[in-house]
């Protein structure tokens, strides 16, 4: 055994050993980095679950205001509702309300109750069709030509229209009995609808009249 043969030897071990440690540092970076990454991935988890739990708890909250606020709306609608009288009388002041509250804007006067002879003519003509029955709260075209004057939206209320909702829009809505379990409700019903609709077809032919009026006095200006 000679001197080279053990230097030799002793290269092969140092370098045996150097192997060795340099898988074992390999092995406990690879081990140290999956540990690293597995608190990362646990601490993001955590991070998820906090930003989720808070967003959850955000909408619950949210959830909670809209309901509160809906129960507050509809208990004022509910309220205000019931201080219109549903019946003739009740249509009668209505539209007095809704000609006074216009009585300085003559078209928007007749608009508004032509626009609900219209409405109250499409039921009577076609009791059956829940559409003619639904009319939007927001419904640009109804505000802009009933909704807005006082007295339009209470009418509705007067001639049996209720607050409600479909598909959480909020609506007047005229609901039928059903005529083979009540028909005394459905004859109620049916009576109040025809007399909002005479009482507004009178409005339509004093409207006509008055235009009539209206023309006759501009074409005996012109002629002077």
């Amino acid at each position: 055994y000679t001197k080279e043969q053990q230097e030799q030897d002793e290269r092969e071990r140092a370098e045996a050993q150097r192997k060795a440690k340099q898988e074992r540092e390999d092995k406990e970076k690879l081990e140290r980095e999956k540990r690293e990454e597995r608190e990362r991935s646990e601490k993001e988890r955590l991070e998820q679950e906090e930003e989720d739990r808070k967003a959850q708890e955000e909408l619950h909250q949210q959830a909670e205001v809209a309901r509160k606020e809906r129960m507050e709306r509809e208990a004022a609608e509910r309220a205000w509702a019931s201080k219109i009288s549903v019946s003739k009388a009740g249509i009668e002041q209505q539209i007095a309300r809704i000609r006074e509250s216009t009585k300085d804007d003559e078209p928007a006067q007749y608009t508004a109750l032509l626009a609900l002879y219209q409405l109250f003519s499409q039921i009577q003509a076609h009791p059956e069709n829940v559409q003619f029955r639904r009319i939007r709260v927001t419904h640009e075209q109804f505000q802009q030509d009933i909704g807005r004057h006082d007295g339009g939206k209470e009418l509705l209320i007067a001639a049996g229209f209720v607050l409600g909702a479909i598909d959480e829009i909020p609506c007047f809505i005229s609901k039928e009995p059903d005529i083979e379990k009540d028909m005394d409700a459905w004859s109620a019903w049916f009576d109040l609808q025809k007399t909002a609709f005479d009482l507004l077809q009178t409005e339509r032919e004093r409207i006509e009249e008055e235009k009539k009026i209206t023309r006759r006095k501009l074409l005996a200006a012109q002629k002077k």
